[in-house]
């Protein structure tokens, strides 16, 4: 009598994975090793570089690794707000970063060379001081108040005659000398045409050359006048 189809047994295939035993196994330790001995290496690190420098030296350091840069916090935040399940690219955040420090460093140099800039601009006005209270010759209107003005006085050799002219703020003449071919300097005592003495004020200080009796124009002379600030 034959058997029915459904009377037979169903056949059941087992697959057996071979594992090789003598294949490399167990190198997640030299990941941690390698990670402990990084840490350590950090750590005598940063112990050298807390005996080794000053109290200047380290808050400079702390500022320069603190997120406190618009880079740093710029890389804070994308790293905080990155999506867990697309991370970044590694490669790209690489090319990143060393794109921000780039720019960083060039920021930070500028701030240093506008700090330099200002000792500089500091130290050369303190150099200055010592002119307060000295004279110094300036070229341009002089004040008076009572004391005698000394006029630098300059002309061209192939000058016939020569006249000191004195004018007041609104570029009147006050004063008119016939002075020597040969003068270099002129003590002017304030005193103006009729001989009376000029209000305090502002007044320029001029030679009027001639040559032949033909007035050849005037120049503007400097007055030694005193420092009283810097």
């Amino acid at each position: 009598m034959q058997r029915s189809d459904d009377s037979v047994a169903p056949i059941i295939i087992k697959r057996k994975t071979i594992i090789n035993s003598s294949a490399h196994h167990g190198g997640a330790w030299k990941v941690a090793y390698a990670d402990f001995v990084t840490a350590m290496m950090a750590f005598f690190m940063l112990m050298w570089l807390l005996n080794a420098t000053t109290e200047k030296q380290r808050k400079g350091l702390a500022d320069y690794f603190s997120p406190t840069l618009s880079i740093n916090k710029m890389l804070t935040t994308q790293l905080k707000n990155q999506d867990p399940m697309d991370p970044m690219d590694s490669a790209s955040f690489a090319s990143q970063l060393a794109a921000f420090s780039s720019v960083e460093q060039q920021v930070l140099s500028n701030n240093h060379l506008e700090t330099i800039k200002t000792h500089l601009g500091s130290s050369d006005l303190l150099s200055f001081t010592n002119w307060i209270g000295k004279f110094a010759k300036v070229t341009g209107p002089a004040h008076f108040s009572g004391t005698s003005i000394d006029i630098a006085i300059s002309m061209p050799e192939s000058t016939e005659r020569a006249e000191l002219v004195v004018k007041n703020e609104a570029g009147s003449v006050i004063f008119r000398k016939l002075i020597s071919n040969d003068t270099k300097e002129y003590n002017w005592q304030g005193e103006d045409t009729a001989g009376e003495i000029a209000e305090s004020g502002t007044y320029q200080f001029f030679v009027e050359t001639f040559k032949k009796d033909a007035s050849q124009g005037e120049t503007e002379m400097a007055a030694y006048q005193k420092v009283k600030e810097v």
